[in-house]
């Protein structure tokens, strides 16, 4: 899996959508971390954190970013 396009098209629905400031988050998070790995798990930890606060935004997300926390698991890399 490309999960950096997965990430790329999370980030443009959010912008799409008027929620440039989660997709702004995300790209930070993606600056900061430093292996692809700790990209993957910083990215669904706040993925995780959008179902559980912002259930409205997660909504239009949700199809790419169950996608990306399943495939997380998948290669035991889940937050």
């Amino acid at each position: 899996m490309n999960f950096f396009a997965v990430i790329e098209n999370i980030k443009l629905i959010l912008k799409k959508n008027h929620h440039e400031s989660i997709a702004q988050e995300l790209l930070e998070l993606q600056l900061a971390g430093g292996t692809g790995g700790e990209v993957l798990i910083s990215v669904c930890s706040k993925l995780i954190e959008i179902r559980k606060t912002l259930p409205n935004v997660y909504r239009i997300i949700s199809k790419d970013a169950e996608e990306l926390i399943n495939y997380a698991k998948s290669i035991d890399l889940y937050p």
